[in-house]
């Protein structure tokens, strides 16, 4: 007797290994606007879990810019 199984896109193993670079174009949305405030970004930071053991995350911060305070 003989078994054949072939795995959906979905259930293929995770394969670990570099990924290929990927090239996304700026849409108008990556450009500036009146109506969203402004500032900058902190980071990357690292957070590493105390629970989940190997859990790493790296996350930015935004930093909106203050007004002048009269």
């Amino acid at each position: 007797m003989l078994a054949t199984c072939s795995l959906s896109p979905a259930q293929e193993p995770h394969r670990h290994g570099p990924q290929p670079r990927v090239r996304h174009e700026l849409g108008p949305d990556s450009l500036p606007r009146q109506d969203v405030p402004s500032g900058r970004l902190e980071g990357p930071f690292l957070f590493r879990s105390e629970i989940i053991e190997d859990t790493v995350r790296k996350y930015w911060i935004f930093v909106p810019v203050r007004g002048v305070v009269a």
